[in-house]
Order: C-alpha cells, then sequence, then structure tokens
C-alpha cells in the first residue's frame, strides 16, 4: 500500500480524469437507463455499466502504479550511476 504522501499524489494525479469521465458516463448511462431500457432490464443494464465503470477504474489505478513504479525506478537507476566504481575512488 501507499502512504499518505503517496495517495494524496496519486488522488492529485487521478482524481479529475476519474472525475471527468465519471461524469461524462452515468448521466449518459441513466438517461438512456430511464427513457429507453424497459422497467425489468434497468438493474441490469446499470449492473453492466458499473462492471464497465469498475474495471476503468481498475484499468486507472493500475496505470498509476505502473507510473510510481517507473520513477522509482529511474530514481533508482539514477542513484546507481551516481555511484563511481571502486577502482575511480582511489
Amino acid at each position: 500500500g501507499l502512504d499518505t504522501a503517496g495517495l494524496v499524489q496519486r488522488a492529485k494525479t487521478q482524481y479529475m480524469d476519474i472525475l471527468t469521465a465519471g461524469y461524462a458516463l452515468w448521466p449518459a448511462a441513466q438517461l438512456i437507463n430511464f427513457s429507453f431500457v424497459p422497467l425489468v432490464y434497468r438493474v441490469p443494464f446499470g449492473s453492466t455499466v458499473s462492471l464497465f465503470w469498475n474495471t476503468y477504474l481498475g484499468w486507472k489505478n493500475c496505470q498509476a502504479k505502473r507510473i510510481e513504479s517507473a520513477q522509482i525506478a529511474m530514481s533508482h537507476d539514477t542513484m546507481i550511476s551516481d555511484v563511481k566504481p571502486l577502482e575511480s575512488r582511489v
């Protein structure tokens, strides 16, 4: 898991994208649901949209983790390249 600083940073980078996507998806989905979907199919329709929404959220989270891992690896590589070989230290 992330520490508090990591969570705050992830929220800063991900929040607006997710919020914008949610504002685009859910009003349209509910408009379709209540306007065109028969009553008996409204719950399955909403559940299907929710499945895709949760898949999107999982993908965004995985994407954020990969970016964070790449940044950590790059900083680790930088730290390693700053270390001089033993022969050049003498």
